[in-house]
């Protein structure tokens, strides 16, 4: 077989590799991590854009036996830091940038590492922990979920049967490896032969002109991503040799799924390495209004609060089990047990499973807002608002947006006569990412309330909702 001929496993805007010539890039950052100290067990973090150096430390550090650590590089840095010490982090590798983080080293330093001596490849158990992928809930703090590398070898290989992976496949990976849904790419594409086309931004001319060059056949989205796709695109549709555009990540309305043919809704948590269900191809429009079928070996049922097992089109709690469970969340002992009964994960989404077996999701039991598949914890942001002197009680909730699904808008209350919005969001910045940063800041004399005293954030999301919150 001629190199040129030879399956290729990466292409970004330097070229492409090879899976002989990725491999062997992949020993010699194996090489290189040793050289390091890391070795079974280490949690080594990796921090900046889809590129080619980011995508084969992915590859690497499970083959040390560490555990890999993706971070968001939209947070703010203190942010940053903070999940950086909750990991405890032997090696944190990342893109050049001017805030100082503890033992870290850019991407390019680590290509010009010596290699370490050879070791002898360790016998890993596929129950090890492999990776913590950080997500925002209710809570204040960002959940770390902690993935075996059994549920990430067992999501690859769900998800590749799903799609139909091949060796001719070529997948855009537009979203960020710090998510489930882009880190899932690297793996399932490695598991079927596959290409990886790396993006480190989303840039919808840029997508539809390197389709046809680049022989792109699927892409994974969020529904705003998808949305400006369509828009840039215009009547003639997105470009041939695309087969699929996967859309998931929050709310994806009914209309947006009607005006692109090849788009497949899916249903996914960071909880379950990334896809539980994925509508098949060349389904019916009334299908392709849900989210599709469980995939191979995940299993999906609805049940009330109490844990009763729900009926077809009977609306409750999202519960999954399958191979492809986390295994604990990082602030627990190992061992202890995630929210899992009779091993069925429970969610923090309702939703409903119709007489034919397709999950529709409905929505949160938290107060989690998904901004253009970026989760946004409330607390998070309230607790940023309650540090400016002028705000004595804030309320953060999702309301709807036609571009992002949803968008974070906030209520506060003034300690004293006033309080300017405009102020408050410059507050914001420096200590929130753009993403979390309201779109509404709406100043009120009194927040309403429930009877318990607990915030009405309903009565809230349908006045932030309004042309006027008063």
């Amino acid at each position: 077989m001629n190199e040129a001929d030879r399956p290729i496993g990466l292409v970004d805007a330097s070229g492409s590799l090879t899976y002989r010539e990725l491999n062997a890039e992949i020993d010699r950052a194996v090489a290189r991590l040793h050289g390091l100290g890391i070795g079974p067990g280490d949690r080594v973090g990796l921090l900046g854009a889809n590129h080619r150096g980011w995508a084969i430390l992915a590859h690497a550090i499970p083959r040390t036996g560490a555990v890999l650590v993706p971070l968001n590089d939209r947070l703010a840095p203190s942010e940053i830091e903070e999940q950086c010490a909750r990991a405890k982090l032997a090696c944190l590798i990342r893109d050049p940038a001017p805030t100082e983080l503890p033992s870290a080293i850019t991407f390019d330093a680590f290509a010009r590492l010596p290699p370490g001596l050879p070791e002898p490849s360790p016998r890993l158990d596929p129950d090890r922990d492999a990776a913590i992928l950080f997500t925002s809930g209710s809570s204040r703090r960002p959940k770390g979920v902690v993935l075996s590398a059994r549920a990430l070898a067992a999501s690859a290989e769900a998800v590749a049967g799903a799609t139909g992976l091949r060796r001719e496949d070529r997948w855009l990976a537009v979203l960020p490896f710090s998510h489930a849904g882009g880190l899932g790419i690297l793996y399932r594409c490695a598991r079927a032969g596959a290409a990886v086309v790396l993006a480190d931004r989303f840039d919808p001319g840029a997508i539809l002109e390197a389709v046809p060059r680049q022989r792109i056949t699927i892409v994974s989205l969020v529904a705003v991503m998808l949305r400006r796709l369509l828009r840039s695109a215009g009547e003639g549709g997105l470009p041939a040799p695309l087969r699929a555009a996967i859309v998931g990540g929050g709310p994806v309305a009914d209309d947006l799924i009607a005006a692109c043919p090849i788009a497949r809704k899916t249903y996914g948590l960071t909880e379950t390495a990334s896809m539980v269900s994925l509508v098949p191809e060349g389904a019916d429009e009334e299908e392709r209004k849900s989210s599709g079928r469980p995939l191979a070996g995940i299993g999906v049922r609805i049940v009330s609060e109490s844990g009763q097992i729900l009926p077809a089109d009977a609306e409750g709690i999202v519960e999954v089990r399958g191979p492809v469970l986390m295994t604990r969340y990082l602030d627990e002992e190992k061992g202890s047990r995630p929210p899992v009964r009779d091993g069925w994960l429970r969610t923090s989404d309702t939703g409903r499973i119709d007489g034919a077996g397709r999950l529709h999701p409905l929505g949160r039991l938290d107060d989690r807002i998904i901004r253009g598949g970026e989760n946004v914890s409330p607390a998070e942001v309230e607790a940023a608002l309650l540090e400016h002197p002028s705000v004595a009680e804030a309320v953060v909730v999702g309301i709807p947006d036609p571009e992002w699904g949803e968008v974070p808008a906030a209520m506060v209350r003034p300690s004293g006569a006033a309080v300017d919005p405009a102020a408050l969001s410059a507050h914001l910045e420096g200590r929130l990412a753009r993403f979390q940063i309201p779109s509404r800041i709406a100043p009120v004399p009194e927040i309403p309330s429930l009877a318990s005293g607990k915030p009405d954030r309903v009565r809230i999301r349908e006045l932030l909702s309004s042309p006027s919150p008063r």
